[in-house]
């Protein structure tokens, strides 16, 4: 899988990516889809794989390979028949949403954790626990960037976490990380987080927009 993005100095954002790779826009705390999947069980992509004369078992391509375009992989790009489009393969979150990896990195940062430590986190939520191919046993890799906005980054750590169950949409835990036993705290709505009054006006306003890209 691949993914690539640029930041135009008109804060335009471009992504492209390849596999089943995906980069994700937070903006409010709402999670904004940056790209496409490129999974065997997508329609479209279905379709080119049996017309290249391939197939899906068990949502992987010739039931082995779980995207349907990458980077070499060139075993499945054999057809000399066909171009380079339509072979049958062009080029974390089978574990979690899109918006429910917006909420956990959120949560994360309104329990004071940093970035790093949020990353490391997904990653232990998503990693299956045993050793059988099932969900979580791929690898796996996150990219995070936060937009500060001329803020510094300890006052946008802080202004991220007060916005945490202000704005967007809080992380719920669901039944199959209570079965796994893992346990990431609960979020204290009581907490209160200073923000300096004299950023307020300027960079602390609660109609700015809030974005975090999360790229995997």
């Amino acid at each position: 899988m691949c993914r690539r993005a640029i930041v135009t100095p008109n804060n335009e954002i471009y992504v492209g990516n390849a596999g089943d790779s995906r980069a994700v826009l937070s903006e409010d705390g709402v999670a904004i889809p940056m790209s496409d999947d490129h999974k065997p069980t997508n329609p479209g992509e279905s379709k080119r794989i049996t017309e290249a004369g391939g197939f899906v078992d068990i949502g992987r391509v010739n039931g082995n390979l779980a995207l349907s375009r990458a980077l070499g992989d060139f075993e499945f790009k054999k057809n000399t028949n066909l171009s380079v489009e339509k072979q049958i393969v062009t080029g974390i979150w089978d574990c979690l949403k899109s918006q429910e990896v917006i909420s956990f990195i959120r949560k994360n940062i309104a329990e004071h954790k940093d970035l790093k430590r949020a990353c490391e986190d997904l990653m232990e939520r998503c990693l299956s626990k045993t050793n059988e191919v099932s969900i979580g046993t791929d690898n796996m890799t996150i990219i995070i960037v936060g937009f500060l906005h001329n803020k510094t980054e300890t006052e946008w750590y802080k202004w991220m976490a007060s916005r945490y169950g202000v704005k967007g949409f809080k992380y719920k835990e669901d039944i199959f990380e209570v079965d796994l036993e893992i346990n990431y705290g609960d979020y204290d709505d009581s907490v209160n987080f200073s923000v300096d009054s004299d950023n307020n006006s300027n960079n602390n306003s609660d109609d700015e927009k809030e974005d975090l890209t999360l790229e995997m």
